[in-house]
């Protein structure tokens, strides 16, 4: 009978030690996340901050702006062709001078 006694006593002080094992374990991985929280900030306002002067210095960059005017110059061209069709009556040569402005025209 003395038997089942002790294997219970063995199996409720292991269930104890494990309780407490994952007590500390949890309270260590708590810490570790509030560590790792600090450095996420560090590491990520920063780094933000960068990527977003890094991307305003790249839309104000020379080649898009050229790329940009030239479009513009484009698109004007296509309505000062427009409205000389448009003008002449001839509306279906107009109608394409637009679809090469708005393809979905």
């Amino acid at each position: 009978m003395n038997a089942p006694v002790d294997t219970k006593s063995a199996v409720t002080q292991e269930l104890h030690r494990i309780e407490e094992d994952c007590i500390h374990s949890g309270k260590a991985h708590f810490n570790a996340a509030a560590r790792w929280a600090a450095l996420h900030y560090w590491l990520g306002i920063p780094s933000v901050m960068f990527s977003a002067v890094a991307g305003a210095a790249f839309l104000k960059s020379e080649p898009l702006t050229r790329w940009r005017n030239e479009k513009i110059h484009r698109a004007k061209d296509i309505l000062e062709q427009t409205r000389d069709y448009e003008s002449s009556g001839h509306a279906a040569l107009a109608e394409r001078e637009i679809e090469k402005l708005i393809p979905e025209f």
